[in-house]
């Protein structure tokens, strides 16, 4: 971001918050978007998607306001008129891998659209195959979707990328647990015990 806001809300921040908004007015984009964080921080929605867009006139390029939009409208209790923008963001940086993963948890986590999720997160892989949580991620959607065996297959990609995460095991043990394959689900459950045993 062009701003990490959370550092500024100490005891200090809002003078540091007032000196930048002296010294960007609302015609450039740190300063638009400045006010938009600040507006969004209390809780003053409206006025912060004023700022955002705003900042899309300024640079449409800046991805940081698109997901800022998103961030809006989740808690103006109206995520679905944050699609355009997330897509606009897509289209910016198609082959950016950040994007593509906060694509795909907008439509996991905000829409609960699973199928595009997978989309998303499977061009995630495709971008960067070595990050064992995208596979995770989509196995989680697939068995949510009652398609275990493609759950299954996904984890285990996971395991395959990195062996040494706990979670990955754990899942696999409770997938194999609900098969009533005993022997599965305790194999897998020793290797994560194995690799943390406070993983109970």
């Amino acid at each position: 971001d062009l701003l990490k806001y959370d550092l500024l809300k100490d005891k200090d921040g809002q003078e540091i918050i007032d000196t930048l908004k002296d010294k960007y007015d609302e015609t450039t984009l740190m300063g638009c978007y400045i006010r938009a964080i600040e507006n969004y921080e209390n809780k003053k929605y409206d006025e912060a998607f004023k700022y955002a867009k705003k900042c899309i006139v300024i640079d449409k390029n800046y991805n940081g306001t698109y997901y800022l939009i998103e961030n809006i409208k989740s808690a103006q209790q109206k995520p679905q008129l944050a699609e355009p923008f997330v897509i606009d963001a897509m289209y910016n940086e198609e082959y950016n891998y950040n994007t593509i993963v906060k694509t795909a948890e907008y439509y996991k986590n905000v829409l609960k659209d699973s199928n595009k999720a997978i989309h998303y997160y499977e061009l995630a892989g495709h971008v960067n195959p070595k990050d064992a949580d995208i596979f995770y991620n989509i196995g989680l959607i697939q068995l949510n979707n009652q398609r275990i065996d493609d759950a299954i297959e996904s984890i285990k990609k996971s395991i395959s990328i990195s062996e040494s995460n706990p979670k990955y095991y754990r899942a696999l043990g409770c997938i194999y647990l609900d098969k009533k394959d005993d022997e599965k689900s305790i194999e897998y459950i020793r290797k994560a015990y194995d690799l943390d045993d406070k993983d109970i």
